[in-house]
C-alpha cells in the first residue's frame, strides 16, 4: 500500500486539517454542490425507490483526451444490475467506455482507450499531487464559505463525505490532468423495466431576462445520452436570494429562505429545450477553475415545470417529479411571475 503522501486517496478523511487543505483549493461552488446532492436525496430518493427506480452508484465522466479522443469514464462503487445497465447504455453512444476500479487506494483502468477490456488492469497514478493543486482562481475560492460548509454540513455526512472527497480527487488529480476537457454527469437511475434516467441537478437563480443556462459541454453530453435512448431531466432548486455571495448554507439556518426556494424540472429531451444556437461566452467565474469563459445555451423558464416549493413534503414533491418523468402528471409551466414571487429581496 502506498504512503498517503504519494497517494491522496489514502489520506485520512476524518482529519479536518486534511479535508480543508484539499477543499480550500477548489472553487467554492463545487463544494457547495454537495448540498444539492444531499437535498435531492432527502427530497426525492424515497419516492424513486418506491416507484421501482434504483440509484446508479457510480462516478460518470465524459472526457476529451489530450489527443482529442472522446470517451466516457465510469467508476462503479458497486457492481450490480443498475451499474452494468448504465455501462451497456453508454456503449450505445458509439463512444468508448472506460471502466475504472478503486481498491485500497489504487485506481486502475479495466479498459483500454478503445473501451475494450484489458487482459491486465493498468494502474493510474495521480499526475499531480495535492500540494500542486493551486490552479483555481482566487476570485472563485471563498475559503470562509468552504470552511462554513465543511463544519456546518460536510463534517456530518459520515462515509458519504469520504466518497465525495475521493470522487473530487479522482477528477482533479487523476483524470483532469490526462484530459483536455472533462464533464461530470451528475446522477443516474435505473428502472425495473430497463430504462436509464439522467438527472442534471443545479442550485442557482435565473440570469438576466429570467433565463437559465447550461454550458455547451453539458448540453453536448446530454444530447449524446438522449440519442442513445436515455431519459434526461434538468432539476433546479431555485435560490430565493439572487446574489452570488449568498451561500447555500441558507438551507440550514434561514427558514424563510429555505421555504421560498422552488423545485423546478424540465425534460431535456423535449423539442427545443436548449434551442439551436449557443450563446456568447459566460463570465469566467462559471468555469471549473474560474479562469476562462464558457459558451452556454439559454433556457427560458417556461421550458421547466413547477414541481413545488421546498416547504412542501417530500412525498408530494417526489410524487410530482416522478409522475412527470413517467408522463403521468401535468405540472404547471414555470413563468416569470413564478420566479419573481419566490424571490426574497434585501
Amino acid at each position: 500500500m502506498e504512503d498517503s503522501i504519494n497517494n491522496p486517496l489514502l489520506m485520512d478523511f476524518n482529519s479536518p486539517e486534511v479535508c480543508l487543505d484539499f477543499l480550500c483549493r477548489l472553487k467554492h461552488t463545487r463544494v457547495e454542490g454537495l448540498v444539492i446532492e444531499h437535498e435531492l436525496d432527502q427530497v426525492f430518493e424515497g419516492e424513486f425507490i418506491q416507484r421501482g427506480w434504483q440509484r446508479v452508484q457510480a462516478l460518470v465522466l465524459r472526457r476529451l483526451s489530450k489527443d482529442r479522443r472522446e470517451d466516457f469514464i465510469v467508476l462503479p462503487w458497486r457492481r450490480e444490475v443498475p451499474e452494468q445497465r448504465l455501462i451497456e447504455h453508454l456503449y450505445r453512444t458509439g463512444k468508448p467506455v472506460r471502466e475504472l476500479a478503486l481498491s485500497n487506494g489504487a485506481l486502475t483502468a479495466l479498459h483500454d482507450r478503445r473501451g475494450d477490456a484489458d487482459e491486465e488492469s493498468v494502474k493510474l497514478p495521480p499526475l499531480i499531487q495535492l500540494k500542486d493543486l493551486n490552479e483555481t482562481s482566487l476570485t472563485v475560492r471563498d475559503q470562509l464559505r468552504i470552511k462554513s460548509m465543511y463544519w456546518g454540513f460536510m463534517r456530518h455526512l459520515g462515509d458519504r463525505l469520504d466518497r465525495s472527497l475521493q470522487e473530487l480527487m479522482i477528477k482533479d488529480l487523476y483524470i483532469q490532468p490526462r484530459s483536455q476537457l472533462l464533464w461530470d454527469l451528475d446522477r443516474f437511475y435505473s428502472s425495473e423495466d430497463g430504462r436509464i434516467l439522467y438527472l442534471e441537478a443545479k442550485h442557482k437563480y435565473p440570469m438576466k431576462k429570467l433565463m437559465f443556462g447550461m454550458n455547451i459541454g453539458e448540453v453536448n453530453s446530454t444530447r449524446q445520452l438522449l440519442q442513445a435512448g436515455f431519459l434526461a431531466w434538468h432539476i433546479i432548486l431555485v435560490k430565493p436570494v439572487w446574489r452570488k455571495d449568498y451561500s447555500s448554507m441558507y438551507l440550514f439556518f434561514d427558514r424563510a429562505a429555505r421555504e421560498r426556494a422552488l423545485w423546478i424540472g424540465g425534460d431535456m429531451g423535449a423539442r427545443n429545450f436548449f434551442g439551436d444556437i449557443a450563446k456568447r461566452a459566460a463570465n469566467a467565474s462559471t468555469s471549473l477553475q474560474g479562469k476562462r469563459s464558457v459558451r452556454y445555451y439559454e433556457i427560458p423558464p417556461d421550458n421547466f415545470k413547477l414541481i413545488g416549493k421546498n416547504s412542501e413534503t417530500t412525498e408530494v414533491l417526489g410524487r410530482r417529479l416522478i409522475d412527470a418523468i413517467e408522463g403521468e402528471g401535468d405540472l404547471p409551466d414555470v413563468t416569470a411571475k413564478t420566479l419573481l414571487d419566490s424571490r426574497l429581496t434585501d
